[in-house]
């Protein structure tokens, strides 16, 4: 028997966002209207309120992936990698993403692209 997944509701301060962007994620904030419900904002704008936090989340990354994708071309190498970082955290096969990491980042970026490399090409001789 499987056991049900746990419905999430918002206790608590809740606040997820990008340092420098106009977006996030939130719960029982001053920011929001009620304290029941999870929000999405857009430059202070409800762009989403639901009781499903998977919902939320789903809207809150699509709005990361359009904020990382429109930085990944950016004239500053800082902000492509940081664009880089967030995209890749979020998708290991985001080719443009991998291969800036691979070929400016830090060590420790390397070694990230390298280990999910390694995983996805483990994989695909297995199978999988």
């Amino acid at each position: 028997m499987v056991a049900p997944k746990p419905v999430l509701t918002p206790h608590g301060y809740f606040r997820r966002w990008i340092e420098g962007s106009d977006f996030s994620l939130e719960a029982n904030t001053p920011a929001v209207p009620s304290d029941d419900l999870f929000y999405v904002l857009v430059a202070g704008k409800v762009r989403l309120g639901t009781n499903s936090f998977v919902a939320a989340s789903a809207e809150y990354e699509e709005l990361c992936l359009g904020y990382w994708e429109e930085r990944l071309t950016d004239l500053d190498l800082p902000t492509r990698l940081l664009a880089a970082r967030g995209l890749f955290h979020r998708n290991h096969e985001h080719r443009g993403a991998g291969e800036l990491l691979a070929r400016h980042g830090n060590e420790r970026d390397r070694s990230t692209v390298a280990k999910a490399r390694h995983r996805a090409s483990f994989l695909q001789r297995r199978g999988q």
